[in-house]
């Protein structure tokens, strides 16, 4: 009897851990606010204090890759001048991780359709989504510009880069 009960809790023991593992597996990521990805750029990249961390939307296009989209706005003004421009960064999260960005980018902030990021008000002959369907493009063309996917840096001064 006591053999009997031993292999009865091995199996639930078993097919318990299976069952967790499996819905583990298929919980979406949670998105995170907009403090705690300014929180992370803030912490791992040096994002200015003044920067405005906007979240776009989760983009899932399969059980292991689904990223986070967040529009930030950073400021910058040439030394010894008063006057701020805004500068914009398409940032990429995965889970905790801000894996790069498309830089110099702009204003229009996307709407998140399935696996896709569309920037409606943009004529699609010019560019006017970005298909994360195979993973993070290093390239796009939105309103007839050419975005390049690159690592993130706050630390250089806007009017230093490209």
């Amino acid at each position: 009897m006591k053999k009997l009960l031993s292999i009865i809790s091995a199996i639930m023991i078993t097919s318990t851990a299976s069952l967790f593992a499996q819905t583990a597996a298929t919980v979406p990521v949670k998105p995170r606010t907009p403090a705690q990805l300014k929180q992370i750029l803030m912490k791992e990249y040096s994002l200015p204090l003044d920067s405005k961390v906007v979240s776009v939307g989760m983009v899932q296009n399969d059980s292991e890759n689904n990223y986070q989209i967040a529009h930030v706005t950073r400021f910058w003004s040439m030394p010894y001048s008063p006057l701020k421009h805004s500068r914009y960064e398409l940032v990429v999260f995965e889970g905790d991780n801000a894996i790069g960005c498309y830089s110099n980018f702009i204003e229009t902030k996307p709407l998140i359709k399935g696996s896709k990021a569309i920037f409606s008000g943009i004529d699609s002959t010019l560019g006017n989504e970005i298909d994360f369907s195979a993973g993070v493009p290093l390239m796009v063309t939105i309103n007839g510009e050419t975005y390049m996917f690159k690592k993130i840096d706050f630390v250089t001064p806007a009017y230093e880069e490209e």
